[in-house]
């Protein structure tokens, strides 16, 4: 899958297996970026529900439903990640974030 940034309102990500594309219509932040131990997801807009977070290969490294300010990534090995955030309504954006 293919993502371009949500810091845009309306930016596209493509999901190039299925020849499909998803409108982001919310911002989601993942802080601190680049991160060593924890990171915090919020959202301005929406109410959090669950973050899954990807390696870049696809593979999901962590799913949380309990408390996004304060998500324990010590585990994963330094690089690039993604956050698919999910709000209360349903609604889904993914942000990119570092790991050092």
């Amino acid at each position: 899958m293919f993502s371009m940034t949500n810091k845009y309102k309306n930016a596209k990500q493509y999901d190039t297996k299925n020849d499909t594309q998803h409108f982001f219509t919310w911002d989601a932040k993942v802080t601190p970026s680049p991160a060593r131990s924890t990171v915090q997801i919020t959202s301005e807009e929406k109410v959090l529900a669950k973050v899954q977070i990807f390696g870049v290969d696809g593979a999901m490294a962590i799913e949380s439903e309990k408390d996004l300010k304060n998500i324990d990534i010590s585990a994963l090995l330094p690089g690039f990640y993604y956050a698919h955030v999910y709000a209360e309504d349903g609604t889904k954006t993914v942000v990119k974030f570092l790991k050092n």
